[in-house]
């Protein structure tokens, strides 16, 4: 499981468009509207985080360096309806670490709309894709229309 976080980490798709994430830690690109964050990503849907635990991945590749090892938190998501995609009643994404990425900082019992990519097997998402707090994506919420499903 680490180094499969590891690999959905460093995998990193960026879309066309130059942006900032709102930690001003990282550049990214970013979709101008909902409708094209939405038909880039594999999944679209509203989830509240359950609980957010810290964990860390150990990159030992390479020969004649030291492992480096990197902290993040990962997310319990409980999926409650959505536009795209189906995706399970719960899942595990990725969230904030060390360094400086895009990486979404996740709190218990928030909200979020996210936009999500799925790669080998591994499902993530960033500042980088319109995904945000489900307060503050208002105008997203709104261009998405009524929701396909809900749980």
């Amino acid at each position: 499981m680490r180094s499969a976080l590891l690999v959905a980490l460093l995998a990193g798709l960026a879309p066309p468009r130059p942006a900032e994430c709102p930690r001003r830690v990282c550049t990214c690109a970013g979709w101008a509207t909902a409708s094209e964050a939405a038909q880039a990503a594999d999944l679209v849907f509203v989830a509240r985080a359950v609980s957010v635990r810290d964990t860390s991945v150990t990159d030992s590749r390479g020969s004649g360096r030291a492992p480096a090892t990197f902290r993040f938190t990962v997310a319990t998501l409980a999926v409650e309806y959505g536009w795209k995609g189906l995706p399970p009643d719960t899942l595990d994404l990725l969230g904030t670490g060390s360094g400086g990425d895009c990486l979404m900082g996740f709190e218990r019992g928030r909200r979020y709309l996210l936009y999500v990519q799925a790669s080998a097997g591994q499902l993530s998402t960033t500042w980088c894709s319109r995904s945000a707090r489900a307060d503050a994506a208002v105008r997203d919420l709104a261009a998405l229309g009524p929701p396909e499903y809900r749980r």
